[in-house]
């Protein structure tokens, strides 16, 4: 053996010795505190000096290091654990999926629409007075609870497009239960806010105005909003608008965006 091998392999006892006799590192008391390698070790040497028994197995870096260092069971039974858990969320999507086709064929459907035109009624005066009836119907499998809605009749110029303020105006209905088929008729007036008692002082339009209507310089709308829940809790909305021109001329009026207010939520 030459004078160098010799010398390394010396070297290395040493060192190994050095580790398994480890410092005792004081941690500023007269007590004795954690032990410690040191920091010149490699990963070997510390794996010897921490006194465990065995071959030290190599890190696991990568798939195929932990594929080469487990048994066949282990790989065939962590596959199919992870075959098991995608299955499980595939098969918990689907059902979500059918418990909401359910829910959605099985609930309270209910809308409001309002008739074809309204009723002008004169007085005396000259003055007329502008009804516009309505009518909630469930058309779905279960009953509509805690139903509520809000209608506005209102005299809109020609080439002025609605704006469908709330808070004034204002005709309220509720209703705490409407069952399947089950139908509300309300009646919307021209007029002051509904009272909590429900009254509703109506408020006629002039007859220089009513002549406006006539003449296609203007046009009536009726528009609102309505809630209620379904038998599952969920909260569902309906915003709705339709317009008349009882005119006898043939006129185009701006109700465009009377049109395009007529929604639903999409629970």
């Amino acid at each position: 053996m030459t004078k160098g091998k010799s010398k390394r392999k010396r070297e290395r006892v040493r060192k190994r010795e050095q580790a398994k006799t480890s410092l005792v590192v004081l941690d500023g008391s007269d007590e004795p505190g954690a032990r410690t390698e040191p920091e010149s070790l490699d990963a070997s040497e510390k794996y010897v000096a921490s006194g465990k028994k065995g071959p030290m197995k190599p890190a696991v870096t990568s798939f195929r290091d932990w594929a080469s260092q487990t048994s066949l069971t282990d790989r065939i039974v962590a596959f199919f654990t992870a075959a098991l858990a995608v299955a499980s969320i595939y098969q918990f999507t689907i059902m979500n999926g059918q418990l909401d086709s359910m829910r959605k064929d099985e609930r309270a459907w209910v809308s409001v629409t309002a008739t074809p035109k309204p009723e002008f009624a004169k007085d005396g005066s000259g003055n007329v007075t502008v009804f516009w009836n309505a009518v909630t119907t469930n058309t779905g499998k279960t009953p509509a609870r805690h139903f509520s809605v809000e209608l506005i009749v209102e005299k809109i110029k020609n080439g002025v497009y609605p704006t469908f303020p709330y808070g004034r105006t204002v005709t309220r209905s509720t209703s705490g239960l409407i069952l399947p088929t089950g139908t509300v008729p309300i009646q919307a007036v021209m007029g002051e806010p509904m009272t909590v008692n429900g009254e509703q002082v109506p408020i006629p339009i002039s007859a220089s105005e009513y002549q406006e209507v006539m003449d296609g310089n203007a046009f009536i709308i009726i528009y609102g909003q309505s809630s209620y829940l379904d038998i599952f809790g969920k909260k569902h909305w309906q915003h709705f608008c339709s317009w008349s021109s009882p005119s006898a001329k043939l006129v185009q009026v701006t109700a465009s965006t009377c049109v395009n207010y007529n929604d639903v939520d999409d629970n």
